[in-house]
């Protein structure tokens, strides 16, 4: 089981528009979590005068509160909690590489975790895609991260 710590965009799109066709053991499979901050970002964006914006985040933060389908991961306590989240999230993963996998939409996080060969799962021509240092696939029904 792998943990997969999910940033603000990718929670919204995974929880608010449907996903390419996976098999159910990748999510069954892996725990999903994210941090504080991308609750806080979800927190803001729900009090957005943008009603489609507003109405995801809440959705989101509905399925965080109210579901154990993604939990909030506890950062270790000598980490800053005021520090930008996309460090965080790069750090969550970073130590802990062989277990944890980054989910993310943002160009920037996926470049520096191509460069530092860190483990993620992003979405490309709309399907889950999947790298984990020296290799990368795109997930299907056929395919789960193990």
């Amino acid at each position: 089981m792998h943990t997969i710590v999910c940033d603000t965009d990718f929670l919204i799109k995974i929880v608010t528009q449907p996903l390419p066709k996976v098999e159910p053991e990748f999510f069954s499979s892996n725990r999903f979590v994210t941090i504080a901050n991308v609750e806080r970002e979800l927190v803001g964006l729900s009090r957005r005068d943008n009603s489609r914006v507003s109405k995801e985040a809440k959705s989101v933060l509905r399925m965080i509160r109210e579901t154990d389908k993604i939990q909030i991961a506890s950062l270790d306590e000598h980490r800053d909690s005021r520090s930008e989240t996309d460090n965080l999230l790069f750090e969550f993963v970073k130590t802990d590489q062989s277990n944890r996998i980054l989910a993310t939409l943002d160009g920037s996080l996926l470049s520096r975790l191509e460069k530092k060969k860190l483990p993620y799962v992003t979405l490309r021509n709309n399907r889950l895609y999947f790298s984990r240092s020296e290799r990368a696939t795109y997930l299907s029904t056929k395919r789960i991260i193990s």
